[in-house]
């Protein structure tokens, strides 16, 4: 369901449904599709990759999360606001994640094409 009265709901919804879609959570079918064995002789290997490991993309998640974080945050307060006719000059000043990062998730952004992907559907950034 899309809240009428939360701004940017259906974004929010769509980020939170691939996130549980696509990373880890108790599915065990989920958690085990990324096994890999391999026959090594008289033994098997079993391989688990659950994290990335490329540091770019580690930091794309992370901007990519906090993002969010914030943006949800901020359509928080604007839904409480208008709830309670809250003035903006009433409001503390807060200073947006996107902005006080912006420079560095640009510069993220043009040198790692999957971090870049990452933060713009997990993060909602916008470049």
């Amino acid at each position: 369901m899309v809240s009428k009265s939360l701004p940017k709901s259906s974004e929010l919804q769509q980020v939170l449904s691939r996130l549980n879609d696509d990373f880890m959570h108790p599915n065990p079918d989920f958690t085990y599709r990324d096994i890999s064995i391999k026959n090594c002789g008289s033994a098997l290997s079993l391989e688990i990759q659950f994290f990335d490991v490329i540091p770019e993309i580690h930091e794309g998640h992370l901007l990519a999360y906090l993002n969010l974080l914030d943006i949800i945050l901020s359509e928080s307060e604007r839904l409480v606001s208008g709830l309670f006719n809250i003035s903006t000059q009433e409001q503390p000043v807060r200073y947006p994640f996107a902005i006080t990062t912006l420079s560095r998730a640009t510069k993220l952004a043009g040198q790692n094409a999957v971090a870049k992907k990452v933060m713009e559907e997990l993060g909602l950034w916008q470049f």
